[in-house]
């Protein structure tokens, strides 16, 4: 499936209401990869569309990436809640795994 934010959109979600369909680009990221605490990481992004709850301010989306379950094959991404313009998602992925053991790797060489 083809999301319809433009090229430049790093993130997109797909709105249906009253049988029809659109997309909201929650925007591009910001930052680089942050770590939180327990395994679990963060990207954000800003600049998406406009809001339509609150007037002169953008979509945005925050997603945290927690390590999957070493017997999960495929990755979930959980939609948590939308407060105000922002989106918050959770994604169960192996990749916050491995990403971690670089990080480890990493604070131990320096």
């Amino acid at each position: 499936m083809t999301m319809n934010c433009g090229k430049d959109s790093g993130a997109c979600i797909e709105v249906k209401s009253d049988g029809k369909t659109k997309y909201v680009n929650l925007g591009t990221r910001n930052s680089m990869v942050k770590f939180i605490s327990d395994g679990v990481y963060m990207l954000k992004y800003d600049d998406g569309d406009p809001c339509e709850a609150e007037e002169g301010v953008n979509n945005s989306a925050v997603i945290a990436m927690r390590p999957a379950w070493p017997n999960e094959v495929e990755e979930r991404l959980v939609l948590s809640e939308k407060v105000g313009c922002t989106t918050f998602f959770m994604l169960f992925t192996r990749a916050a795994r491995s990403y971690n053991v670089i990080m480890d790797l990493k604070l131990k060489t320096f």
